[in-house]
């Protein structure tokens, strides 16, 4: 079976070259969509109609992504990252095939009898928490697996794991506010054990910075917008101290705003709010959201090269722990401290 770049390699141009003949792009010149296409036919590509993505003979395979919780699909993060994680599967001609709720023993039965159709070639894995059941079925079987997104992040078990870098986000928002004058800066939080990571973040820039950490400022709560503005609600006295608020998630950012303009606090007058996911939702809130934004896109091309790499070599023991540098969004939530303390 072939990939897009692999047909790009044998074309002598680029991948979106490839993909934009494929699927009779205007831009692209007759003589080289023709000459993509045989290729394409040759290697196992059948094009169907103009203007029609392309599909592949019946030797096509499919990855699974393997989510183990439905709450997942209440996840507006997860939603983004799959997107885009299904759209690259797409693009290296497997089709994307989402698996919910396989976890443990019971999981394994419905994942052998799915594997005895010789249709998966390796799993994505997306789930917060560790199995150690379906980890060493795979791993028994021989099947390539990746995890995106949190896995075992302190653990010296190897394996393959593509994750944002948690921590330098923390400490990215934190900087931020800082930088703007803030000190006196709270912070709501999850018991998901990403959070730890980014309460660390912001505890490090705190200390850069000659701020002393002061726990009556982190809050907890669930990851969830109802149980967020619940929390800045009750501890909503805070502010008048505190002038600005690290939510590390947009949605309990959003929220924030939302709590704390309900009991007559301005963001970003009073208290300058800032969330970290980089969601597209935040663009559309009003302020708009300043955001520290997790790198969907290369989240999702790594995990699948990752996983390609595995299935194309598997003798390579291709693995490792990859975290990737998430990026400020500046946008309208945050502003220059305005209160002197």
């Amino acid at each position: 079976m072939i990939s897009t770049r692999k047909l790009a390699e044998l074309a002598g141009v680029s991948q979106s070259t490839v993909s934009r003949s494929l699927n009779d792009r205007p831009e692209i010149s007759p003589d080289t969509k023709e000459r993509i296409r045989a290729l394409a036919r040759a290697n196992g590509y059948v094009v169907r109609q103009k203007a029609r993505k392309t599909v592949c003979s019946p030797a096509r395979k499919a990855i699974g992504v393997l989510m183990m919780r439905h709450m997942f699909f209440d996840d507006l993060f997860i939603n983004q990252l799959v997107c885009v994680l299904n759209s690259f599967i797409e693009e290296e001609n497997y089709y994307a095939m989402p698996l919910l709720d396989y976890g443990g023993e019971a999981g394994i039965d419905k994942l052998r009898d799915l594997l005895a159709l010789g249709l998966i070639e390796g799993f994505i894995i997306i789930n917060r928490e560790y199995d150690e059941t379906i980890d060493r079925y795979f791993n028994d079987i021989g099947i390539p697996h990746v995890y995106l997104i949190y896995h075992l992040r302190h653990s010296t078990k190897q394996a393959n794991i593509i994750d944002t870098d948690n921590f330098a986000g923390g400490y990215l928002a934190t900087k931020h506010l800082i930088d703007l004058g803030h000190r006196r800066i709270a912070t709501v939080t999850s018991p998901l054990d990403e959070f730890a990571d980014r309460t660390g973040g912001y505890r490090e820039a705190l200390r850069e910075f000659g701020i002393l950490y002061d726990p009556s400022l982190v809050f907890t709560c669930a990851a969830d917008y109802q149980s967020t503005y619940a929390t800045i609600s009750a501890h909503r006295d805070a502010f008048q101290d505190a002038t600005a608020l690290f939510a590390q998630f947009d949605v309990g950012a959003l929220a924030s705003i939302n709590a704390l303009a309900d009991h007559g606090l301005r963001v970003p007058g009073d208290v300058s709010v800032i969330g970290l996911d980089g969601l597209d939702i935040g663009e559309m809130h009003r302020p708009s959201l300043t955001s520290i934004r997790q790198p969907f896109q290369d989240l999702a091309r790594h995990a699948v090269d990752r996983l390609l790499q595995a299935v194309n070599m598997p003798n390579a023991h291709v693995q490792g722990k990859t975290f990737l540098r998430p990026e400020l969004i500046l946008r309208n939530s945050t502003g220059p401290c305005g209160r002197t303390k």
